[in-house]
């Protein structure tokens, strides 16, 4: 907590407010036509409405309509593939729920919250710890369909605390912050050899760990005492 990760994804995305603070630098992206979306951490639907409802209520509000019918169409099979794609069929006429009345999971509630922001198709989602809150194998099952949306030509940046080793399997390209300062970037499947390595020459103390968690490892190794030799070489 604290290492900047919130704060770089609200850059990306254009939330920061322009007299929140001093950005320095500037975005490059490879499409000049850049449509960013962002998922937050906390879920916010209304607890009466179905996902399916919900997705309606959504769609309604972020695909313009100009087509009449068309259009109609359109949002409604979009609505279709979305609930698809984010295994959400089978509770598509089940109510969000609150704390007093019984609904969706909290992983179908993940899920729906990325659906919605997704309807207009967007070339870059932002996810703010989607796994917060949700358990080992629910978090995984989330984890994987936001992969699934890689897969279709999306850019996904996500923050996540603490991955376990599935989930971590999953990433394509890690970006760890450490008090704001890039620590390491590049592919995660790299990574543990890197740090690796840097232990080495720093002379840190490293365990046998290689049957445990990647991104433990690393972060042990990062949180050690010879931090700020590591954050010169890095």
């Amino acid at each position: 907590s604290g290492a900047g990760k919130t704060t770089l994804l609200d850059i990306l995305s254009g939330r920061k407010a322009k007299n929140a603070g001093k950005t320095e630098g500037f975005l490059n992206y490879s499409n000049t036509n850049v449509s960013a979306v962002y998922v937050m951490q906390n879920d916010l639907h209304i607890p009466c409405f179905t996902v399916w409802e919900t997705l309606i209520y959504a769609s309604r509000l972020r695909i313009a309509d100009k087509n009449g019918a068309n259009g109609k169409k359109l949002r409604l099979k979009r609505i279709e593939c979305l609930l698809s794609l984010m295994g959400l069929n089978s509770v598509r006429n089940t109510v969000i729920g609150s704390e007093n009345n019984r609904g969706i999971s909290g992983g179908e509630m993940k899920r729906l919250s990325i659906a919605v922001e997704i309807l207009n198709l967007p070339s870059l989602i932002c996810c703010d710890e989607p796994t917060s809150g949700l358990d080992s194998a629910t978090a995984l099952k989330v984890m994987k369909t936001i992969k699934n949306l890689s897969n279709l030509n999306l850019t996904i940046v996500i923050t996540i605390h603490q991955p376990s080793p599935e989930i971590f399997d999953l990433f394509d390209k890690l970006l760890l912050l450490s008090e704001g300062k890039v620590v390491y970037f590049g592919p995660s499947k790299l990574a543990s050899e890197y740090f690796s390595r840097l232990a080495k020459q720093l002379n840190l103390f490293v365990e046998d760990k290689s049957d445990e968690n990647v991104a433990d490892n690393i972060m042990s190794l990062i949180s050690q005492s010879k931090m700020d030799s590591l954050n010169e070489i890095v």
